[in-house]
């Protein structure tokens, strides 16, 4: 288990009661301490917007990363293969950070009015649901989609634990289901549906 308290000291504590620092006390607070679904990484985000990731193993740091403008950390979502990992801001501002030499994504930081941000059960599908509607992003072929499933504000976007199914609610409490691969391969058939496609946000 892992746990901060009020002056920004992060502590493991394992099953045999040891407690292990794992950083020292800061000024900088924590907002968020996320880890990877195998547990191998731990993911460490402050109020001005630094993230820091470990491995779990040792707490050696795989990425150390600070915004150009303070943001806090609001989440952090990690490739379900831990390849990298997307950080949103509480600015709206989407981050992708490689975690080593597997992948490394076109693409590094995004300025949009972010809501939440998801990995595909393969880590092969990015979603990005914003204030005015949700973007899509293939990794194999570097595809960008958007849609707009909600009438009412977006608040929060998952992907399913197999597939590509994407769920989002909306503050009316509506929740919308849509096949994020169904989605790109309708862009090769626009009459099954309204999409735009564009090279990126």
């Amino acid at each position: 288990m892992v746990v901060h308290d009020s002056e920004g000291l992060v502590m493991d504590i394992g099953s045999d009661g040891k407690v292990r620092r794992v950083t020292e006390k800061s000024a900088d607070t924590v907002t968020l301490l996320r880890a990877s679904p195998d547990g191998r990484l731990l993911a460490l985000g402050r109020a001005s917007g630094a993230v820091v990731i470990y491995d779990t193993s040792s707490y050696q740091v795989v990425h150390e990363s600070k915004p150009a403008t303070k943001s806090s950390v609001h989440q952090v979502q990690f490739d379900p293969k831990n390849r990298d990992a997307a950080i949103q801001l509480d600015s709206g501002t989407i981050r992708i950070v490689a975690l080593g030499s597997k992948r490394k994504l076109p693409w590094q930081e995004l300025a949009l009015r972010a809501r939440d941000v998801a990995f595909s059960a393969d880590g092969e599908t990015v979603g990005i649901l914003c204030s005015d509607g949700t973007w899509f992003y293939a990794v194999s072929d570097n595809r960008w989609t958007f849609v707009q499933d909600h009438h009412h504000t977006p608040t929060s976007g998952r992907f399913g634990p197999v597939g590509n199914q994407f769920y989002s609610a909306d503050a009316s409490g509506v929740v919308v289901a849509r096949d994020s691969h169904e989605t790109f391969e309708a862009l090769r058939h626009p009459s099954s549906g309204r999409l735009n496609t564009v090279e990126g946000p």
